[in-house]
């Protein structure tokens, strides 16, 4: 949690700041949901974004039997 708490005021706060709660939760929203997990490298997945991941991951437990699959999907 620190490190996304770094990334996202590092990678996508303005030097000025917001203007408003309003541009602020947007902002913020967008990062997490159009770049942090849809775009952005991750180390911990092999420099794949968070969804990419999980895509791969889900695959895998696709060819690995439906009880694995079903056992993953209640966990996400």
């Amino acid at each position: 949690m620190e490190r996304f708490s770094r990334s996202i005021k590092t990678e996508n706060r303005p030097k000025k700041g917001y203007e408003n709660e309003h541009m602020a939760n947007n902002s913020i929203r967008d990062y997490i949901h159009k770049y942090y997990n849809l775009i952005r490298p991750h180390s911990h997945n092999l420099g794949m974004s968070t969804d990419s991941k999980r895509k791969v991951l889900l695959e895998s437990l696709e060819l690995g039997g439906q009880k694995k699959l079903d056992h993953y999907r209640q966990l996400i």
